[in-house]
């Protein structure tokens, strides 16, 4: 038996934390708690470490080693893990470059907070030092507008964005490595709205395209214009006209911190087809079904909501995005007076041939 020893958390011979155990009997186990709260970043070996008095075994007394690796303050929030070749952030190719990327709020998770910082992944045949200017801002808008005039995508100008860095940022020499980014002024984000990265670089020396002095890597955005690039002397960077989209657009992680947890309430508005109020309808919301007249959902948090609402054979389904107190309108239709067993309408047209449409129908 004992009933006097310490229990003492280490790394290495540094004590972090310990505590006085209490009377154990012999052969029996027990789990004990040690808190520490690290000081800085960095890599710890931690081992637990039990000292007895008349100790007959010292040899016994530390745990196996526990690596932990303590991280910066804060709040990343990752986007892509892919390795095709990107040209955004920043290209090196000509002397100046103006590069566009649209984050949507679902990417970056709806998180409210302050972004304090960028990194990307990417290899450089030598030391660089682009001098950019980013600006950040919130948009509604889901993808660049296409100018046929221009034969381009519209770029944003910046009449809605905030500059958050404006100097040299050195990208070393290396492969497959990661590159940060220190913002100059923390960029406030909401988490209601799509998030518009705008870096404008000028390169003192220019390179040729073949040469892939810098290459940054990211995932493929085919058929969802997020990126876009446009080069050559003489750009205007407040609005930088139409630009080229991007195959690709980096990973990137946004550095943030000050996050605040938001929660929102959701009502349902629940009538039938010639605007009746029911009372009584059945509630499904992301997969969990609530009791009859259940309406009212508080405390959720930011997203998509899949929702269906039922009473008998009539039902209303959707989905919401959740990024303020929000009323749905559920109008449930009897499934039962539709034509065809299975639910589905159907029309027959004359003069078609079996499974055609009319002239005009797609």
């Amino acid at each position: 038996d004992q009933d006097s020893y310490t229990l003492n958390l280490k790394s290495g011979e540094t004590i972090l934390s310990t505590t006085t155990g209490s009377a154990i009997e012999a052969g029996v186990q027990r789990v004990d708690t040690l808190k520490w709260t690290p000081a800085q970043a960095g890599n710890y070996a931690l081992q637990a470490e039990i000292v007895l008095e008349s100790d007959e075994n010292p040899n016994n007394n530390l745990s196996e080693v526990l690596n932990v690796e303590v991280q910066e303050s804060g709040f990343a929030i990752e986007i892509g893990h892919g390795m095709d070749e990107s040209y955004l952030p920043v290209a090196f190719n000509d002397a100046e470059y103006a590069g566009q990327i649209l984050y949507t709020m679902q990417e970056l998770s709806y998180t409210q907070g302050d972004i304090v910082g960028l990194s990307y992944e990417g290899s450089f045949k030598d030391t660089l030092r682009p001098h950019v200017t980013v600006w950040m801002g919130e948009t509604d808008s889901i993808t660049f507008v296409w100018n046929s005039e221009a034969s381009g995508q519209d770029m944003f100008d910046v009449s809605f964005m905030t500059k958050v860095f404006d100097g040299e940022w050195l990208l070393p020499k290396g492969e497959n490595q990661r590159v940060d980014l220190d913002l100059d002024n923390v960029f406030s984000y909401s988490g209601t709205k799509n998030l518009v990265v705008y870096f404008y670089t000028e390169n003192e020396e220019i390179y040729e395209w073949e040469a892939k002095i810098g290459t940054f890597y990211g995932v493929s955005a085919l058929g969802r214009v997020r990126g876009v690039l446009t080069s050559g002397e003489g750009l205007n960077p407040e609005n930088p006209g139409s630009g080229n989209f991007q195959a690709s657009i980096p990973n990137t992680v946004f550095r943030m911190e000050n996050l605040e947890e938001q929660a929102y309430t959701l009502t349902f508005n629940v009538t039938d087809m010639e605007g009746n109020a029911i009372d009584d309808a059945v509630v499904n919301l992301a997969g969990t079904t609530y009791p009859a007249g259940q309406y009212v959902f508080e405390d959720l948090k930011p997203g998509d909501y899949d929702w269906t609402v039922s009473k008998g054979e009539a039902v209303a389904n959707g989905t919401v995005t959740l990024v303020q107190d929000t009323e749905v309108d559920a109008v449930l239709q009897d499934l039962s007076e539709l034509n065809g067993a299975s639910g589905y309408f159907y029309e027959t047209f004359e003069g078609c041939a079996d499974n055609t449409r009319p002239i005009g129908w797609a």
